[in-house]
């Protein structure tokens, strides 16, 4: 497994699997906000959030392709972060979250936030965030507000 920064080479992939992956987070797949979901993040879409300099995606790779993607946005929050199913309790999310903190504010000194789907609320515990409202739902997704303090560890 690698670990590299995305390029735009890399938006089917990674627009795939956030499809593959979508009945984990929306409220309803045929709903109402269903189509502008998917047209925010197909891989055009994606294209362009890969080249903003105000997003860090982070993607692990085997010669056989995509096993999962993190990025960050304003290198203070988690926008989006996949394994595929095939490759998930593997280490790579693990690995990803690694890079992707070493990246971030929080090696800084500040707090990391993240909108967390039902699914993933105990991926988000074992990193250190913790719950700060209940499940909201906005744009056909249903997320739970989550954020890591920076704690003082020594």
């Amino acid at each position: 497994m690698n670990i590299t920064r995305a390029s735009a080479a890399d938006a089917n992939a990674i627009s795939a699997l956030i499809h593959l992956l979508s009945h984990h987070f929306l409220a309803r797949p045929d709903g109402p906000e269903t189509a502008a979901f998917f047209a925010a993040t197909n891989a055009e879409s994606i294209a362009k959030y890969i080249e903003d300099p105000a997003r860090l995606y982070l993607v692990a790779k085997s010669p056989e392709g995509l096993l999962g993607f993190i990025s960050l946005k304003e290198r203070k929050r988690i926008s989006q972060f996949f394994v595929h199913p095939a490759c998930q309790r593997q280490g790579i999310g693990s690995a990803l979250w690694k890079a992707a903190l070493a990246e971030s504010l929080a090696s800084q000194g500040a707090d990391l936030t993240v909108d967390s789907s039902q699914y993933a609320v105990n991926i988000y515990r074992r990193f250190g965030f913790s719950p700060e409202g209940p499940a909201t739902q906005a744009g056909g997704v249903v997320y739970i507000p989550m954020r890591r303090r920076v704690r003082d560890d020594a």
